[in-house]
């Protein structure tokens, strides 16, 4: 009778383990790419990395060879509803003086300055990891890091212009 015992005292032991760890929180990890993925990675010219505490920070790989701009967004982050990424340029005769100072005039608002021409525009996933492609003409692109909430947009990081000569 002992033996029975301590066998059902072993697999209480063992159901109990297995539904404490079933029910612990999941662990997010950051996004790998597959073998495939991982190569069409290494063509990146620029690489956006989303963090948690709304960090964003742009990683310059490499100079376009040709009009193809390639860059990456990997986020490690599950806090927002979506991330986001805008590339601008600004339109013949504007400064960015003339940017800062419609920011400063409507500090709340949630387009684009209307002195600058949406390049791209891209919504992803928290923990994801994705590949873009886009035509660069030459002008410097500014890029500003965005995330979702329920609520609103909220831009949490923008860049010195991206001038990157292409051959």
């Amino acid at each position: 009778m002992n033996h029975k015992r301590f066998f059902t005292r072993g697999i209480t032991l063992i159901l109990v383990i297995l539904v404490v760890s079933a029910c612990a929180a999941p662990k997010a990890t950051p996004p790998t790419p597959n073998a495939w993925r991982s190569n069409l990675s290494s063509m990146a010219n620029v690489i956006f990395t989303f963090d948690p505490g709304d960090k964003c920070t742009m990683q310059i790989i490499s100079q376009p060879h040709t009009a193809e701009f390639v860059y990456e967004i990997v986020v490690n982050d599950q806090s927002h509803l979506n991330y986001g990424l805008s590339g601008m340029t600004l339109n013949p005769g504007v400064t960015e003086a003339d940017v800062a100072a419609w920011v400063q005039n409507n500090p709340n608002s949630d387009t684009p300055p209307p002195m600058m021409t949406m390049q791209l525009y891209d919504a992803v996933n928290s923990m994801s990891r994705t590949f873009h492609v886009v035509t660069y003409t030459g002008d410097p692109i500014y890029f500003v890091c965005i995330t979702e909430g329920p609520d609103a947009h909220q831009a949490i990081a923008s860049f010195d212009p991206l001038v990157m000569p292409t051959k």
